[in-house]
């Protein structure tokens, strides 16, 4: 994890973009800034593995981290994709079990990390740490229940929109006529996020490309029309029915 001569912010206003370090003053994110190593992530290389015993979290400084669970049938699950501020691995080590997914790069990336103990030690020193970690891991904790919901009760169609509404909002950039998903994303990606299969977020995309909602290129994605999207989100609006 090293030598890819990336940039690696340590300022205050950054990492108090993490919702960990949230109504942290200054004398504590420099004490908690000297405990962090800086590591680089090569794009393709692994924070960590899903089952394996947890060791450290990660600030994510510089690139995308992918999220992915394999499910106990083999079918792998895009969870969701981290970018700079956001905390990877929390609910691992505040919970002391196994790392539930892995972490995989898709671009190189530099993140800050804390060994466990570091962690612990922190958090004793400074309590809100603490409720912080409380709120992120009922959160998503949350999102993961909603998306099991989603699963179940929605059709692919709605879970393919409400992916890329998610992407979108969260990691968009503005372009010529729409907003950008600013990272590489791949349709595989679009199907293990919505639970779908290949063919059909192929297939859905190339419709909702002709009606003018999406523009498709190699492994990009602009969303050109919002307001339809959230429609189609909402299942309030139907281009291309398809079986889940």
């Amino acid at each position: 994890m090293a030598g890819l001569g990336l940039r690696m912010p340590t300022n205050h206003s950054f990492v108090q973009r993490a919702k960990l370090f949230e109504g942290l003053d200054a004398a504590s994110l420099d004490t908690i800034l000297a405990a962090a190593t800086p590591r680089r992530v090569p794009k393709g290389g692994a924070l960590f593995e899903q089952g394996d015993k947890p060791c450290w979290l990660a600030l994510i400084t510089e690139g995308r981290i992918k999220i992915g669970h394999v499910a106990p049938d083999g079918r792998t699950l895009a969870v969701g994709f981290l970018g700079p501020g956001e905390i990877a691995g929390c609910t691992a080590v505040f919970q002391r079990v196994p790392y539930l997914a892995t972490a995989r790069a898709i671009e190189d990336s530099g993140v800050l990390t804390w060994w466990i103990e570091e962690v612990e030690a922190l958090v004793e020193r400074y309590p809100k740490m603490a409720t912080n970690a409380v709120r992120i891991v009922g959160a998503r904790a949350d999102a993961m229940l909603r998306r099991l919901q989603q699963l179940s009760t929605e059709s692919v169609e709605q879970r393919i929109a409400r992916a890329l509404l998610r992407l979108a909002s969260e990691a968009g950039r503005p372009v010529k006529g729409g907003v950008q998903v600013d990272f590489v994303l791949s349709r595989q990606d679009l199907a293990e996020l919505s639970g779908a299969t290949l063919y059909t977020v192929s297939r859905t995309l190339n419709v909702w490309q002709k009606d003018g909602v999406v523009e498709c290129g190699r492994q990009r994605v602009v969303v050109r029309d919002f307001d339809r999207l959230a429609q189609l989100a909402e299942g309030v609006l139907t281009l291309a029915a398809q079986p889940p």
